[in-house]
């Protein structure tokens, strides 16, 4: 067994090493970019927050799970194929994990699982999903960014997804900032995000 959870520093694999049948845990190891070849056959490899991996050496099998939240994997070696997959602790399939442009705002608001269903948000992205979601306008007004909206989506078993879309001005990029189901208006929203808990004393000469 072998738990680096939160080892920033960590970088460099010894040549030789054995980890046997038991668990490798590297969680937010974030400056780590490569595993070792000599890696077996493991319970649990858990690399969730590996921003870094981009691939796992074919050989590596995984009887239990295999974390690969964060990571920057696109595919997994043929040795792993059918392995049990979560994404930061839940439980997800293939496509969730490494074909999220597969998914679909339907599918997701279909979702039964509230956990696996924010997942499923996150991995095709926020933007995307209330593109797709037909969310209800609750306000719309301007700022500098130009038009923003306040919209909202009702999710089974979880609390309604709200949020302010918005344009920066300097970049004109498109930006869905979540905010607290109970904001009412664009104004409200934006206050919250700078930290104001009152509205009215949300007065900025300039938004940027």
């Amino acid at each position: 067994f072998l738990d680096l959870t939160g080892c920033t520093a960590f970088q460099h694999w010894p040549r030789r090493a054995t980890i046997e049948r038991g668990a490798l845990i590297l969680r937010d190891c974030t400056a780590l970019t490569a595993l070792p070849d000599w890696l077996g056959r493991l319970s649990t490899l858990d690399l969730a927050g590996c921003a870094g991996i981009r691939s796992i050496p074919d050989g590596v099998e995984v009887t239990l799970w295999l974390d690969i939240g964060g990571t920057s994997l696109s595919a997994l070696p043929p040795s792993l194929k059918g392995a049990p997959l979560r994404w930061r602790g839940v439980r997800v399939d293939e496509r969730i994990a490494l074909r999220p442009h597969e998914l679909t705002a339907r599918e997701a608001l279909q979702e039964p699982n509230a956990e696996r269903r924010r997942v499923m948000i996150e991995r095709m992205g926020t933007l995307r999903f209330v593109r797709e979601a037909d969310p209800a306008v609750l306000d719309e007004d301007r700022d500098p960014g130009g038009e923003r909206r306040l919209l909202r989506i009702e999710l089974q078993e979880d609390e309604p997804l709200v949020g302010l879309l918005c344009q920066c001005p300097s970049t004109g990029r498109q930006y869905l900032i979540r905010v607290p189901p109970l904001m009412k208006s664009c104004h409200q929203a934006a206050a919250w995000i700078a930290g104001f808990d009152e509205p009215s004393l949300y007065q900025p000469c300039l938004e940027t």
